[in-house]
């Protein structure tokens, strides 16, 4: 191919990616009328008031044997005073009202602020035309009367409605949340009647609140708005006619005030079903090959997952569990982002949209989230919450740096709006209370590079701490943790971040796990600590049928069934709406590059079977042809005779995410999904798109071999009679020992342009014949010649493997087993003669090494255009077989079994 048409090919498909799409959704609300029955309908007026909250959603939900549905009788959103009116229909009977989303006027500071925390009123009987209020004081009722499980009886719920009373001066004879209105603390009012006085201004109180204060029972609440009540009346908020003198009364009364204890339902277990998903990485139309998933018929592709498919059978499970009055609480433990071409709709991100349709309860954030960078990060999540994104995001041993201008504001503006959590806390409609916290593993936190200046705390006492506040503070009957930690092999000898975690702290009773991609056949049950896992890409959904003694405090039975999502049963038509939506969005955008170019659109055929997802360290088929790739785009300078050094590529393992099969054709879509990850840390990027930016570097010699001999280390690391050996050796064994365990099949590097040995355990797996292939044998088939210690070879890797090797742990551990790695960098891409070496030891130093696509040199557009990971293999797939690529063909002599090679032992 001309040198122009290869710039032509380079600037279309790996730079003219600008497909913007704007997917509006209609959604239809009809109005319901009189019934022609002639009977009166049931219609609830009211004010939410914590100062007046509006836009928030109302819902109204019937009451049934102590518990209330989970489908509303009813929805409106209030205005913004705070007012709504609700029409249930025919309906009489106990119910539920909740308040939840939109702001309220912070009395403290008249500033508008997120309503965090639901409000709810329980009624007796919901019947004819109804005027009352709901707040702080009606959600304390609420949450007394269901302080015991199926607690909502018709006797609780007055009863609770009446010792409301009791806090605000009634006598507690009367239910004071039908027959009470308050105030609206926000606006100057007076009244005659103590009660209305005393109910308005403690509304108002609410706001004043300590952060943190222990509000979880009617005793705790009594305190609280005790040490509130003194400053809200004192301050300039209160318009009610309280005089601090009576605020001190008022309060003295709340202390000393007496009630009776509520009637025993006799109830003493609960069951729920909690269902996890976990490591979905945007896996929207499931994991295989693209063209192949067919949804919406049954038994006729090998796909498994997909959004639709795992809404359908969530779905049924709820639906099942619903006509057994038996709740469903549905989480994710992170990684919920980037794995495909999915990852392109960054403006409305179609992995956050999915979480919301199906209303999951809770997710947190998984190391590959942090990717994208914290800017990035809070970038998607705001993008998300403009398009109705509200699912909680748990985040307990996250911390940002609490300095403004840095990277991580977003995520702290994020956390001040209450998107992102320190815990939850969840009360079933049977009463059973959930705590939830949402932690970032060790192992999963040297996963992310591109973190800081977040970081994450792993101090066990610190996580102890937050489960204690849950239970002891807070009520809460079960803590769940949303662990990003991960656990290996657990159906054989379970081990891993979350295996610690449960030693550590036995208070938590079910982590449900993430990170490690493992799927657990059983619960592991570990000090007392129930675990679960998913495993990855949606190919299974978690589910655990609980269920709990409240007089033992403890879960009574826990039966976990991992349910595979395959096409033996059809996916939901309405979410598979949306990613066909999609999906013309983004083949919109790729045909605007190329009429013959679509997600499904066949790149390459592959002829070989050798080309699965890396395992275990190790040479393989997809590690050599992904190495290859990221070596290729070194073609333009070899092919011009500037470059005459033998070249490397360079691709650990964990960035591998995807698999070909034998006779596939590769489409778009697939070729994406092998090498997915991350995002540019870069601000100069006039497209800003998912991918690693591919960086050019130079090594020694000798370094290149202490590459090797890195790698050989992370063999050794699956070598579990090798470690054994070392444990019973002396200190330097040892230290051997304590690196190998802190490193993982993950950090293989796989190797292009590169031959070299190692002698297995017997030899210590100590590294010889290191040698390189010419420049232009991309597919290592020709001659080689020795590695010479002081000659400087370049190396293509991605910024992801080169900002891990330059963090402070891994030089810190290469320094322990005294084989020193400190790539320099060269910027070839200005100047192709220029040979000035420099140490990379900042992020700003480390994007001088970005490869530019568009080279100055050649005319290309001025700065630097990024080249990504999955855009070099799709170049290395697509390009003439004459310039040393694939031509669209990947053959079985390149890359199959019998070419292996490239790493030999004894």
């Amino acid at each position: 191919m001309k040198t122009n048409d290869r710039d032509r090919l380079i600037r279309n498909t790996v730079y003219g990616f600008m497909a913007c799409m704007a997917i509006c959704f209609i959604f239809l609300s009809a109005g319901c009328g009189d019934d022609p029955s002639g009977v009166e309908q049931t219609v609830i007026t009211g004010q939410a008031l914590k100062g007046p909250v509006s836009g928030a959603a109302v819902n109204i939900y019937k009451i049934m044997d102590g518990i209330y549905d989970d489908i509303p009788l009813g929805s409106g959103t209030t205005n913004a005073d705070g007012g709504f009116t609700v029409n249930i229909g025919t309906y009489r009977g106990p119910a539920l009202i909740e308040v939840s989303g939109g702001e309220y006027i912070d009395e403290r500071d008249g500033t508008m602020k997120p309503l965090l925390s639901p409000l709810r009123a329980v009624l007796t009987n919901a019947a004819g035309k109804m005027t009352l209020s709901v707040n702080y004081l009606t959600e304390l009722a609420a949450d007394y009367a269901m302080s015991a499980f199926n607690g909502l009886t018709v006797e609780r719920i007055a009863a609770a409605n009446k010792q409301a009373s009791v806090l605000v001066g009634g006598t507690g004879a009367t239910d004071l949340i039908t027959t009470v209105t308050p105030n609206d603390p926000s606006k100057p009012t007076q009244s005659s009647d103590s009660v209305i006085t005393n109910y308005t201004a403690m509304i108002g109180a609410s706001s004043f609140i300590a952060p943190g204060a222990d509000v979880s029972s009617f005793a705790s609440a009594r305190q609280a708005l005790a040490d509130a009540l003194t400053e809200f009346a004192a301050s300039s908020a209160n318009l009610t006619g309280l005089t601090p003198s009576d605020a001190s009364g008022l309060s003295a009364h709340f202390l000393s005030a007496s009630y009776s204890p509520l009637p025993d339902t006799g109830v003493d277990t609960c069951t729920f079903t909690l269902l996890q998903t976990t490591d979905l990485h945007n896996r929207a139309s499931g994991y295989g090959v693209h063209a192949d998933y067919t949804p919406l018929t049954t038994n006729d592709d090998d796909v498994k997952g997909g959004y639709s498919r795992l809404a359908s059978k969530i779905e049924d499970v709820r639906e099942e569990r619903r006509l057994e009055n038996i709740p469903v609480v549905l989480i994710d433990s992170g990684d919920f982002l980037m794995g495909t071409a999915y990852d392109l709709t960054v403006e409305d991100p179609v992995s956050l949209r999915f979480l919301d349709m199906m209303d999951y309860d809770a997710t947190t954030i998984g190391n590959h989230e942090f990717d994208y960078s914290p800017v990035g990060l809070g970038l998607i999540l705001d993008n998300g919450i403009k398009a109705g994104f509200d699912v909680p995001i748990i985040a307990t041993n996250t911390v940002m740096d609490g300095k403004p201008g840095t990277s991580d504001d977003a995520l702290e503006d994020l956390k001040r709006k209450g998107v992102i959590r320190e815990d939850m806390v969840m009360q079933l409609p049977n009463g059973c209370k959930i705590g939830f916290i949402g932690l970032m593993g060790e192992s999963s936190d040297t996963y992310a590079p591109a973190a800081p200046p977040v970081t994450f705390n792993h101090d066990t006492e610190f996580i102890k701490a937050r489960v204690d506040h849950l239970k002891n503070n807070l009520g809460v009957d079960i803590v769940i943790a949303l662990s990003h930690s991960g656990i290996q092999n657990p159906n054989e000898s379970p081990e891993g971040d979350d295996i610690d975690l449960a030693d550590a702290a036995p208070g938590i009773d079910i982590i449900a796990s993430g990170h490690d991609h493992e799927t657990t056949r059983s619960v592991v049950e570990r000090n007392g600590v129930r675990i679960i896992c998913a495993g990855s890409y949606g190919k299974n959904l978690a589910r655990l049928d609980i269920t709990y003694r409240k007089s033992a405090k403890a879960i009574e039975t826990a039966a976990l069934t991992n349910i595979p999502i395959d096409d033996r049963f059809m996916g939901a038509p309405w979410v598979q709406t949306v990613i066909d939506e999609v999906d013309a969005a983004l083949n919109k955008g790729l045909k605007d590059i190329d009429p013959e170019l679509s997600l499904e659109a066949p790149l390459a055929y592959c002829k070989t079977g050798n080309l699965g997802m890396p395992g275990r360290a190790g040479e393989s088929g997809m590690g050599n042809l992904t190495s290859d790739a990221v070596r290729y785009l070194l073609n333009l300078p070899v092919s011009l005779g500037v470059l005459t050094t033998p070249t490397v590529g360079l691709i650990g393992n964990g960035v591998i995410r995807g698999a070909f099969e034998y006779g596939q054709d590769v489409s778009f879509a697939d070729a994406f999904s092998v090498l997915p990850l991350g995002m540019t840390p870069a601000t100069d990027q006039s497209l800003v798109m998912p991918g690693y930016p591919m960086m050019l570097v130079y090594v020694s010699g000798a370094e290149l071999k202490n590459i090797c001999r890195f790698t050989a280390y992370v063999i050794a690391s699956e070598d579990s009679d090798f470690k054994a050996a070392l444990a019973q050796g002396d200190d330097a064994q040892k230290t051997l020992l304590f690196i190998l365990n802190n490193i993982s099949g993950a950090y293989y590097m796989n190797m292009s342009g590169v031959k070299w040995s190692h002698n297995g355990p017997e030899g210590g797996y100590q590294v010889s014949d290191v040698e390189v292939y010419a420049p232009d044998d991309y597919q290592c088939k020709g001659e080689t010649t020795p590695v010479q210690d002081d000659v400087f070879y370049p190396c293509v890797v991605d910024i992801y493997s080169l900002m891990l090797l330059n963090s402070d742990i891994m030089q810190m551990g290469l320094a322990m087993l005294d084989i020193p790695i400190k790539p320099k960098f060269n910027p070839i891409q200005s100047d192709f003669t220029n040979l000035d070496l420099k140490d990379i030891e900042t992020e700003a130093q480390m994007l001088k090494a970005r490869i530019d696509g568009d080279p100055d040199v050649l005319g290309g557009a001025p700065g630097v255009q990024e080249v990504k990971e999955w855009q070099a293999l799709l170049l290395y797939l697509a390009e003439p077989a004459a310039n040393g690529a694939l031509g669209g063909i990947i053959t079985d002599t390149d890359y199959g079994a019998g070419s292996l090679g490239r790493v030999s032992h004894p």
